[in-house]
């Protein structure tokens, strides 16, 4: 959830009362607002229904949820970032090898 929903600015129960919030909370029924909807990917948002199962038997575990497709997503992210910070590098290198001829 953090990892999801704090950086968002948003917690995924909402209710006017308190009594409205915790009977979302244990039923599992929670809502994202459109505008995350539109941020978070269809995997994410299913990593996070996970997460959020009321349920300990049925919650996923950490090493259950290192396992979904998500964290594969992330990972191929950070390769194709690592590989353009590789070639920003390289390609900054042989401009100054250039300049200083």
């Amino acid at each position: 959830m953090f990892f999801l929903c704090f950086p968002q600015g948003t917690l995924p129960f909402e209710g006017d009362t308190e009594e409205e919030i915790e009977e979302k909370i244990l039923s599992g029924g929670f809502d994202l607002p459109d505008d995350i909807r539109e941020r978070i990917s269809g995997k994410g948002i299913d990593l996070l229904k996970k997460f959020l199962t009321y349920a300990p038997s049925l919650r996923v575990s950490a090493s259950q949820a290192l396992q979904h497709p998500w964290f594969n997503d992330v990972k191929q992210r950070e390769k194709i970032n690592a590989k353009t910070q590789e070639r920003t590098t390289i390609y900054s290198v042989v401009v100054i090898v250039l300049l200083d001829k």
